[in-house]
């Protein structure tokens, strides 16, 4: 299941991927990836990254799980 993110942007926000780069911790490209995937809307719509958001908008974020990853074990001589 994916996580939600919700916040209001701000007065004076700037460009869409460094507003939501800013407020999740992502990088820009990241911001931007997400942006592009649809997982990004503002007042319910998407939106391009060069965007500039009205103050008083709410921007939803829809993080997507991390893919999942196997770990296996490696047999290692040990001698204790």
């Amino acid at each position: 299941m994916s996580e939600r993110r919700e916040f209001i942007a701000p007065a004076e926000a700037p460009r869409l991927d460094l507003l939501v780069a800013a407020q999740l911790d992502l990088s820009r490209n990241q911001a931007a990836t997400l942006i592009a995937n649809g997982r990004v809307l503002i007042n319910g719509k998407r939106e391009r990254a060069s965007y500039r958001a009205n103050p008083g908008e709410v921007v939803v974020v829809s993080l997507p799980e991390p893919p999942a990853r196997e770990v296996t074990g490696e047999a290692i001589p040990l001698s204790v």
